[in-house]
């Protein structure tokens, strides 16, 4: 085989690797080829973009600097460096790749866009609308930019805090349509809003325009027009349906609430199941015999890889299941769709009556994951399991947690604290039988609003007893809310932590260093979880 020929043949032996995302191995054969710059410049420069989708952004950084170095096509490689730099919070060295490639070619509509997003990320709205703007004119068939324009008009309005006050106002009365967003951003903001989404819609209907578009309508009090906004995607999926069981419930059609947050989790369960990266590489698929770490989800917000990378680092010797849907199977973690799992949750699901200013489907799944939790450990076999929410970092063992217990069938942090549980079969089936006996007993509707699985919890947590995992103070502390004190040193509105030996530590009301076994990045606090993960796992170890 001649040189060239040789050479072709490994370049396509790398596109292979490339396809099978198996970077690792596509960059050892690069690596392998060195001394022809020129020639193998666009496959750096492919495999940085393979780094880059598989959110390993340190490698993706690497090898885009070495593809640019090596001559490949400037625009394109500074634009995915941008990309990069973008994702990993540096805010000034993407706006300088973003810059560099608008330098190159002043029409360039995803640099535009790059900029835009920096822009909306300091909340700098006008300047995020000139580049949103300037990237459609260049290209009219930019669906992103068409939506991130909606974006913009949401994030100014603050729509997500109209929204809630609109909720919150329906469950008082549900016939009253009070406009709260128009007198904030005006009729023309607004409809540019929704022209934004429909060309969006239009151009590429796998760009997500519902949530924004339901949320605007209904914070103008329309929400039979945001239902119909609903209805009119060309490509509705699982998380259509969700969102019109929320607008059913806004407009008093209870029972087709129901059956379309049903609807949305079989959805959720059909079709191709993509195998997604952690961000980090997947652990050996070994056996291990310790309390698994199950998490009850559904899609796949980047929080919810955090906290599962996590929990792997912290507890190696335990199974890490997710109970989820088709987008968030991830490697080297266990998967179960929930629609294996729902008997015992839709029958829950006849009798629930809501009474939350959160989203109907949010509130009932909230409900509903403890019977699909005990279904899952009753069909498995697991006597004992630790239950995780998304938003909590682990930095203790499971098997540790579970010693707690002290012989008890449940263990929460504390009476508010389900974000983490340590669950036998026995307290998993107790707090099933809690939450269906409370919607069918006599007198339950006296209990004012909020009604939530976390407001009802104070009661079975006395009722069954349940034990606090937070009792001893000699024990490493769960987290309540890294956003209150809870009898530690503050700084900066969340709970001052140091980094010893990969795991965080606080200073207690009594001056003392005491360890955490998990902090919970409840709500806002959700975009501090990546770099208190990256400073736990850059602590040293001492000696």
């Amino acid at each position: 085989m001649t040189p060239p020929a040789r050479l072709i043949s490994d370049l396509a032996f790398v596109r292979h690797l490339l396809v099978a995302h198996r970077t690792d191995e596509a960059r050892a054969a690069l690596i392998a080829l060195e001394g022809l710059d020129g020639v193998l410049a666009p496959a750096w420069l492919a495999l940085g973009e393979s780094y880059f989708h598989a959110e390993r952004y340190g490698d993706a950084l690497a090898v885009l600097s070495k593809a640019l170095a090596m001559g490949a096509d400037p625009r394109r490689t500074r634009q995915a460096l941008g990309q990069v730099h973008f994702n990993r919070g540096e805010a000034a060295p993407a706006k300088a790749e973003f810059e560099a490639v608008l330098a190159m070619a002043s029409d360039h509509a995803p640099a535009h866009r790059g900029l835009a997003a920096l822009a909306l990320n300091r909340d700098a709205y006008d300047d995020a609308l000139v580049h949103l703007r300037q990237a459609v004119a260049a290209d009219p068939k930019d669906a992103e930019s068409w939506a991130m324009i909606a974006t913009v008009h949401y994030r100014r309005a603050d729509v997500a805090v109209l929204y809630r006050s609109w909720t919150r106002q329906n469950l008082i009365d549900p016939t009253a349509r009070p406009d709260f967003l128009t007198p904030k951003i005006g009729s023309d903001s607004l409809d540019e809003a929704l022209a934004g989404l429909a060309r969006a819609r239009a151009l590429d209907p796998s760009v997500r325009a519902d949530e924004i578009g339901f949320r605007l309508l209904v914070a103008a009090g329309r929400p039979e027009d945001g239902l119909a906004h609903l209805a009119a995607d060309p490509a509705p999926d699982a998380r259509t349906l969700r969102l019109m069981a929320d607008g059913a419930f806004l407009l008093g059609d209870h029972d087709r609430a129901r059956r379309w947050h049903q609807e949305s989790l079989l959805a959720r369960c059909q079709g191709p199941i993509a195998l997604r990266p952690l961000g980090q590489p997947a652990r050996k698929a070994v056996p291990r015999m310790g309390v698994p770490v199950v998490y009850v989800h559904w899609d796949a917000p980047d929080h919810l890889a955090l906290s599962i990378g996590q929990a792997q680092r912290a507890a190696p010797d335990s199974p890490v299941v997710v109970i989820g849907d088709r987008w968030n199977r991830y490697r080297g973690v266990e998967h179960v769709l929930l629609r294996d799992h729902l008997g015992a949750a839709e029958s829950f699901a006849r009798h629930y009556v809501h009474r939350s200013e959160n989203d109907f489907s949010y509130e009932l799944f909230c409900f509903q994951r403890w019977f699909i939790l005990a279904d899952w450990a009753r069909a498995t076999g697991t006597e004992i399991l630790l239950a995780l929410d998304s938003d909590v970092l682990l930095f203790e063992r499971a098997g540790k947690l579970a010693q707690r217990l002290g012989g008890k069938a449940a263990g929460f942090a504390g009476p508010l604290g389900p974000q983490l549980a340590v669950l036998t079969q026995e307290g998993l089936d107790a707090l099933c039988a809690y939450y269906a006996d409370f919607y069918q007993a006599e007198g339950w509707r006296d209990r004012p609003a909020p009604i939530s699985d976390m407001t009802l919890l104070p009661d079975f947590f006395a009722r069954l007893p349940a034990a606090d995992l937070n009792a001893d103070p000699g024990w490493s502390f769960i987290d309540g809310n890294i956003r209150l004190s809870e009898g530690f040193a503050m700084a900066d509105g969340l709970k001052a932590l140091a980094f010893e030996n990969g795991r965080p530590i606080g200073i207690d009301a009594e001056g003392r260093a005491r360890p955490l076994a998990a902090l919970h990045f409840q709500g806002v606090a959700k975009k501090k979880m990546a770099d208190t993960a990256r400073r736990a796992a850059e602590a040293p170890i001492s000696s």
